[in-house]
């Protein structure tokens, strides 16, 4: 399960880029909760602090990240894995869910809680 949690954390995490505010405004998703859906089913929450943390839960698991904006994306690093981006070119919208694909080919579907 720890093994997968990188991918799940970071599908949450790109998901909502597809409705919001323009690139003008204060990108981050800093103190939101997001729930995120892999393309297997298996579900994570993740919780952004202003640190630049990120917690993902797992049931009654969870791991800890760290998120920042970069060029490409909302991006993450879990571990010693590789960093994963996505596009996040919005803010999340609260009860909209989103897909999105990753920079390594990984896809969710997220929704702001």
């Amino acid at each position: 399960m720890v093994r997968f949690a990188p991918l799940m954390l970071l599908s949450v995490a790109v998901a909502g880029c597809s409705t919001m505010v323009p690139r003008t405004a204060n990108l981050s998703p800093e103190g939101q909760t997001l729930q995120v859906v892999a393309a297997n089913g298996s579900e994570s929450r993740m919780q952004f602090r202003s640190n630049g943390e990120v917690v993902a839960a797992f049931g009654e698991r969870s791991i800890t990240g760290q998120w920042n904006m970069q060029q490409e994306g909302l991006c993450f690093r879990w571990g010693q894995a590789p960093v994963e981006c996505w596009p996040y070119t919005r803010n999340f919208e609260r009860g909209r869910t989103v897909t999105v694909t990753s920079t390594r080919g990984n896809v969710v579907r997220v929704t702001r809680l």
